[in-house]
């Protein structure tokens, strides 16, 4: 017995079931939970594109903080969490470069066409980073052998770094502006070196967090008065041989 034809609305059904399933894009794991979260779907679409936004980033960023840790709980010298506490900050500067730059992002052409305009997209892309990075530091940073208030001796260089590094983006390739960071991080990290001292530093003093934070208010605020430079793609930009493009 031949079976029935099918109904033409059922065929209809099948067909819109089919133009969804090829339509949609293939969201990740963190866009679908920012979906959920109520976040619009243009601006995740916007953030997922980042590479510092992938899994293999911020795999490879979890393994080097954890050694980092376990170097920490297992080491017998003082200064032991002192990778750990130059690490997580460093880390928050590198995702700067796929944040404000197109040499390492691809979907950084947008700014060109975004209606938010550049300045504000960067920050979005550079707070999305944040929300992941500072929980990680904080996770990871319970596993310090150190006091409780030491334990986030990280979180305002963290800020610093990213603050001072989307500065000097908004006047020069990105990828500059973080080797220039974070050559300025390490220099403070060997003038700071205290052996005496908690980790080995005085990164965790009172004097020297209250300097920090200074700096990052004034990154801030250089960031805000030079916030035209992220407008569109039209500035100059550094090519891989130096030359300006």
């Amino acid at each position: 017995m031949n079976a029935p034809p099918p109904h033409p609305c059922d065929l209809s059904e099948l067909w819109e079931r089919i133009d969804r399933a090829t339509d949609e894009p293939t969201r990740s794991p963190l866009e679908r939970c920012a979906l959920r979260l109520g976040v619009p779907e243009h601006l995740t679409r916007l953030c997922a594109a980042m590479p510092a936004l992938r899994r293999s980033w911020w795999g490879g960023a979890a393994l080097l903080v954890l050694l980092t840790v376990a170097l920490a709980r297992w080491s017998n010298s003082p200064s032991a969490p002192l990778p750990f506490l130059a690490l997580v900050p460093a880390l928050s500067a590198l995702a700067v470069a796929a944040v404000a730059g197109p040499r390492f992002d691809p979907a950084y052409v947008w700014l060109a066409v975004s209606p938010r305009g550049g300045f504000r997209t960067v920050l979005l892309r550079a707070a999305a980073v944040q929300a992941l990075g500072l929980p990680l530091g904080a996770v990871a940073a319970a596993g310090l052998p150190l006091p409780f208030p030491h334990l986030f001796g990280w979180l305002v260089p963290s800020l610093m770094l990213t603050a001072v590094c989307l500065a000097l983006s908004s006047r020069m390739d990105a990828a500059r502006a973080v080797a220039l960071t974070l050559t300025a991080w390490a220099g403070w990290l060997v003038v700071g070196h205290q052996p005496e001292l908690p980790a080995g530093t005085r990164l965790l003093l009172p004097a020297a967090q209250l300097a920090m934070a200074a700096v990052t208010l004034l990154a801030v605020g250089a960031l805000i008065a030079l916030r035209d430079g992220f407008d569109g793609l039209d500035r100059p930009r550094r090519t891989a041989t130096g030359r300006t493009a």
